[in-house]
């Protein structure tokens, strides 16, 4: 399980269907998170060479809280 100390202050730790995502599920790819190229709704990034360098803990948090 994705334990608090891992992420930033007030971060909603997403689900999949009723289970928690892990840092396993994470690590393997497979915890049903969009991946490139079907990326965050609020995802603009710069360059896509490095598409997440601009992309915040705020922005992240503000998607997870949606999906």
């Amino acid at each position: 399980m994705i334990r608090r100390r891992h992420t930033p202050p007030g971060m909603v730790l997403p689900k999949r269907g009723d289970k928690q995502i892990t840092l396993l599920n994470l690590s393997e790819q497979n915890s049903g998170l969009p991946r490139l190229p079907r990326l965050p709704s609020n995802l603009r990034p710069a360059s896509m060479d490095n598409p997440y360098a601009d992309y915040t803990a705020g922005m992240l948090n503000d998607f997870l809280t949606g999906y």
